[in-house]
């Protein structure tokens, strides 16, 4: 330990009957006493350099001298009684840091929506954009995504996107539409808006003319806009919901061989200094391979670039793992197309396999309003008369 930690100071006692000759002893081997107290006829208290104390030590033993360590002060003593702690020390940096290497990962996302975006629209989009939990903090740039969100749902008008504390915070202003003028007085009717088969007729005002089971076109009128009795009727504005199974169709074609990237274990590093900008490369490899992921570590000044040669390697896919793949793509397509009260009743896959392709197409059967208002045609009003 003296050998160690050896510029911290010992403050003794030191008691013997002839304390001014040992006191000579110890200056004749260079032993220096600071702060010389004299206590009584007997002992002295002073101050000694740790570095000496193994010789004073053994010069106290030689010529029979007591000696009683009253206190220790001086960087070295605090140090060694650190080291005693390794284990508390090693802990708490081992816990900082595993703290703040956390703190590097997005692990919750929390949302604030209006009345009609919803926290699952929001988090279906992010998705898509491969924002999720578990994703390094430092592949989010939250400019760019507040763009992308805008520029791929119009129905948001403003958002906010930032970063706090391993979490992602969004928040959503929805797009309001002016409100739609009614015109009470004007007379229509309620049409379908697409081919369907009746489930159920709810009427508020006007006649209806279709029921449950029946097959009608886009267009065809629903519900009349006329109510009272038989040779007493008279105009009014037909409202109601009318709902109707419907049907949605998506094929698509999918080749069973696909390509993937993949490292061949090759690559090439270059190393450089980044001053004010401008970097300055002192290994700088020319062999650039023709297809690479490109890789950057940066502390402070200095930085290095990694290229992985990559090629694409052929693979083949099953026909049953290909068609679930795009069963659940074409799914998502059809159903952006779907309104809120849009309920899916079933799905309906086809599937034709042939030598290098498989052909897939789905069938949604959905439940839905399908009452839209229109203006009455009077020549199929009169006929209905």
């Amino acid at each position: 330990m003296n050998r160690k930690f050896n510029n911290g100071i010992v403050i003794i006692e030191i008691i013997s009957s002839k304390i001014e000759g040992f006191i000579n002893i110890l200056w004749n081997n260079d032993i220096l006493l600071k702060n010389i107290k004299k206590k009584n006829i007997n002992s002295v208290e002073a101050e000694i350099y740790l570095k000496d104390y193994e010789k004073f030590y053994n010069l106290s033993k030689r010529y029979g001298v007591k000696i009683k360590i009253n206190s220790r002060r001086g960087r070295s003593f605090v140090l060694y009684r650190w080291r005693k702690r390794w284990g508390l020390i090693f802990g708490g940096i081992l816990f900082f840091a595993i703290l703040y290497y956390l703190s590097t990962f997005i692990w919750t996302i929390n949302i604030t929506s209006g009345k009609y975006i919803t926290p699952f629209e929001i988090r279906r989009d992010l998705k898509r954009l491969s924002i999720k939990e578990g994703i390094s903090v430092k592949n989010v740039d939250v400019y760019a995504l507040e763009r992308k969100m805008m520029e791929d749902n119009s129905n948001i008008s403003w958002i906010k996107i930032r970063k706090e504390a391993g979490s992602l915070v969004v928040v959503v202003q929805e797009r309001q539409e002016p409100p739609e003028i009614k015109n009470e007085t004007s007379s229509c009717i309620l049409a379908a808006s697409r081919d369907a088969e009746i489930l159920s007729v709810y009427t508020i005002s006007g006649k209806a003319i279709v029921k449950k089971g029946d097959i009608v076109k886009k267009g065809q009128t629903l519900v009349l806009n006329k109510q009272g009795k038989e040779g007493e009727e008279y105009e009014i504005r037909a409202e109601g919901e009318v709902y109707g199974k419907t049907f949605y169709e998506k094929s698509e074609s999918v080749p069973l061989i696909e390509f993937r990237r993949e490292r061949t274990g090759r690559k090439v590093k270059k190393y450089y200094i980044d001053l004010f900008g401008k970097r300055i490369y002192f290994k700088n490899s020319e062999k650039i391979y023709k297809d690479y992921d490109k890789i950057e570590d940066r502390k402070f000044i200095f930085g290095s670039e990694t290229y992985w040669e990559v090629v694409n390697k052929p693979y083949y896919v099953s026909p049953d793992n290909a068609a679930s793949k795009t069963v659940e793509k074409l799914f998502s397509e059809i159903e952006l197309n779907f309104d809120k009260s849009v309920k899916v009743l079933d799905k309906r896959v086809y599937k034709n396999i042939l030598k290098d392709r498989v052909q897939v197409s789905l069938i949604v059967v959905a439940e839905e309003d399908i009452a839209v208002k229109q203006m009455p045609i009077e020549e199929e009003v009169e006929e209905k008369k």
